[in-house]
């Protein structure tokens, strides 16, 4: 478990790094183009959940008071993607699908 432990920890940064761009750049105003704008949107919710599922990861493998640390930050970016989930209209859940469709086509 100590080699998954470190890959983890290691991994919590590149991911915060990740989101934090992604955060700046919707922030930003943007000259491109909607379907752009929701695509983003969409990679930092994956990143979100992503990161939630490392800090939970670590919050079961590690002893507390840092695994009640682990699992408050594991709520933290659960939250988050929830309230970028909830900045989508009902026409931009068309964009994903086309995104994700694109991202991860069916085998065979």
């Amino acid at each position: 478990m100590g080699d998954l432990a470190n890959n983890c920890v290691g991994l919590i940064p590149t991911l915060t790094s990740h989101i934090k761009g992604l955060t700046e750049r919707l922030a930003e105003p943007s000259n491109k183009d909607h379907a752009s704008a929701v695509s983003s949107r969409s990679s930092l919710v994956e990143s979100l959940t992503a990161l939630a599922e490392t800090h939970d990861l670590m919050s079961r493998i590690s002893p507390d008071p840092l695994a009640t640390d682990y699992r408050r930050q594991c709520i933290a970016a659960q939250m988050r993607a929830v309230d970028a989930v909830h900045g989508l209209s009902h026409e931009d859940f068309t964009i994903i699908g086309a995104f994700l469709g694109v991202r991860f086509p069916k085998p065979g």
